[in-house]
């Protein structure tokens, strides 16, 4: 179903996309369905252990030797609107415009049924406590956060070349707090697109 909805996205002229998808060892019949379905897409095969990190790092790698101008960190529960990937690139070029040398660009989720917002920008609100983040919601226009959830992320290749893939020193959760956080010690912004892009429903944080 991701993959259904990111290939109906709306692109600007010019603009186009590879996809590099990890199956993690699955046991159902994803990676089959996927050749089926999607034979442009890069299936990069794992053993089971990669978890979110792992994965994304393998598939980050693979992407790289396509000399891309981004990279989009897409989850697969995460729903992405028609026009997500425009309004992604536009409020990258919003960024630039202004006063920022680079920039990240995250995307806002929401519930799949009403409006609250599920992963994005967060802002540190205790600034004496080291994990105090909050989410801050859906935006009318282009906005610097901390850091963020790494849903639907989109990083240009030159802050990717300076700060490099996600940290393996970790596997699953905290590798993109992590990421946002070195950008932004490197001297990038990290800015939230307005709206929403998708819908993604909520994790337990249980386990």
């Amino acid at each position: 179903a991701c993959l259904e909805y990111l290939y109906q996205q709306e692109l600007p002229e010019g603009v186009s996309f590879e996809v590099f998808l990890v199956d993690d060892d699955s046991t159902d019949d994803t990676a089959e369905s996927v050749q089926t379905q999607f034979p442009d897409v890069h299936l990069l095969q794992g053993d089971g252990n990669l978890f979110w990190c792992g994965g994304m790092r393998l598939a980050w790698q693979e992407a790289n030797k396509h000399d891309p101008d981004h990279y989009l960190w897409l989850n697969d529960d995460t729903m992405l609107t028609q026009d997500a990937l425009q309004n992604m690139l536009k409020a990258y070029a919003d960024g630039i415009a202004k006063d920022s040398e680079d920039c990240i660009i995250v995307g806002t989720t929401k519930a799949p049924q009403g409006d609250n917002a599920t992963y994005g920008g967060v802002v540190n609100r205790q600034r004496l406590a080291s994990l105090g983040y909050q989410l801050i919601g859906p935006v009318e226009k282009p906005q610097r956060c901390d850091t963020m959830n790494g849903n639907c992320v989109l990083v240009p290749s030159s802050i990717a070349e300076t700060v490099g893939n996600l940290s393996a020193e970790f596997t699953h959760g905290m590798a993109d707090y992590d990421y946002g956080l070195r950008a932004q010690k490197a001297g990038y912004d990290v800015m939230v697109a307005p709206g929403f892009v998708g819908t993604c429903s909520r994790n337990s944080s249980k386990g």
